[in-house]
């Protein structure tokens, strides 16, 4: 007997002449994208979840023009289309998810959207049910199915990069990435803000994924709490030590803080490198940029070494490459090789999104909810931010130059004011 029968379980049968399959939230979303901008009568959007709120953006950013979240892309679509009409269908959800989903979902996606965009909600279900179809079909000709809720926290890309800055919630908190195999397996994941000391992870094999300063220092302290420990690196680093010659690391960064980023880390890489010594040697690759060019231009701080490089040497912890998948065991790594672990601790880092803070402003902070200007005044009369940047010479050290300068701003606004 066939599974799928016309007029029993099943409208009609079709055969598709082409298909494809697209892996991650990244590819999905640009796909699907990039098929509504060619739509021209209907669409039909059906989901277990649907977020007024979901970047709708693929692996690369969008330079089409048009809005990235999906209530605003929507409405402009009908707007500019007079012959389209949109379809939206989500599960009208049970209270127990009530904290994970957007509140009022109908008056996001209903009320405040053209009257061509319609958004329904599915309660026609048995107790205990719930609808769980994900379907998208755009003009009869294309559609997408299985897989993807378009909502939040969905998006991520099969590298499953720890700090890639599209994979935070509307309020600018990193989610964790999902690996391929994370729901089988048996051990413990958690966040390193969760993290609170070696004692929780006593007598067990952990696993700690990422190199920054958040997770080299969880590494060492566990390896100090003698846990057996592992980190995982993806992507090449920079590490730089706290004090070189006698001198905090940061005292260099001011000393040579007029020079242009290029000329310092050329100045500074051979007595790095005696310094941390060749860390090539011990299964990390460096970085093509230099320390403060990874700050400057990217954003990023070089791993600060407290002691996480000498555990390494005395294979306190091990070096491993990036995560490819999860078993019900353990990880399976990027070369292929397969290792247990009873723990794995995320390092993934945190990103603020300060416009919920600050609703309602314009010109005011860039793509990822970060100021466009900080220690100065803004686009808004009367509105600072202080050391919101990441700097190289140090981030208390900013904090009291720009405070300073924001004071006599704010008293010469204050002045005119009145």
């Amino acid at each position: 007997m066939d599974t799928f029968q016309p007029g029993r379980n099943t409208w009609r049968i079709e055969h598709a002449r082409r298909a494809a399959v697209l892996i991650d939230g990244g590819a999905f979303f640009g796909a699907v994208r990039a098929a509504l901008l060619q739509a021209r009568r209907n669409v039909f959007i059906i989901g277990w979840d649907l977020d007024s709120r979901t970047c709708l953006v693929g692996e690369d950013s969008a330079h089409d023009g048009w809005p990235d979240t999906l209530r605003e892309f929507l409405t402009r679509l009908v707007d500019e289309r007079r012959d389209l009409t949109v379809h939206l269908l989500a599960w009208d959800f049970a209270v127990l998810y009530a904290l994970e989903r957007e509140p009022f979902p109908s008056l996001k996606l209903g009320w405040n959207t053209p009257a061509r965009v319609r958004f329904r909600l599915d309660n026609a279900l048995p107790l205990g049910a719930s609808h769980h179809q994900k379907i998208i079909v755009i003009d009869d000709a294309l559609a997408f199915s299985g897989g993807l809720d378009l909502t939040i926290r969905r998006w991520d890309t099969s590298r499953h990069e720890l700090d890639n800055p599209r994979r935070c919630d509307p309020a600018g908190a990193p989610y964790r990435p999902s690996w391929p195999g994370m729901d089988i397996y048996s051990g413990a994941v958690v966040h390193s803000s969760n993290y609170r000391n070696p004692e929780a992870f006593s007598g067990q094999r952990v696993l700690v994924i990422g190199f920054g300063n958040s997770g080299g220092e969880i590494a060492l302290d566990l390896a100090n709490g003698g846990v057996d420990v592992a980190l995982a690196v993806r992507s090449p680093v920079q590490i730089i030590p706290r004090d070189l010659l006698g001198f905090p690391i940061l005292s260099w960064a001011i000393l040579y803080r007029r020079l242009p980023a290029r000329l310092v880390d050329f100045i500074n890489a051979p007595v790095l490198r005696l310094a941390v010594g060749d860390f090539e040697k011990l299964g990390l690759r460096r970085a093509a940029k230099g320390p403060r060019q990874m700050i400057e231009e990217d954003g990023r701080v070089p791993l600060i070494d407290i002691g996480t490089l000498a555990k390494i040497r005395d294979g306190s912890i091990k070096v491993r490459g990036g995560v490819d998948r999860f078993t019900a065991e353990g990880v399976v790594f990027s070369d292929a090789s397969t290792e247990k672990f009873d723990a794995v601790i995320l390092a993934t880092g945190f990103r603020p999104d300060l416009r919920r803070l600050v609703p309602g402003v314009e010109g005011v902070f860039d793509s990822h909810g970060m100021p466009l200007v900080t220690g100065a005044a803004t686009n808004v009369p009367g509105l600072y931010f202080c050391g919101q940047i990441t700097v190289p010479t140090g981030q208390l050290r900013e904090i009291g130059i720009e405070a300073q300068r924001i004071a006599k701003a704010a008293t010469a606004y204050v002045a005119r004011a009145a």
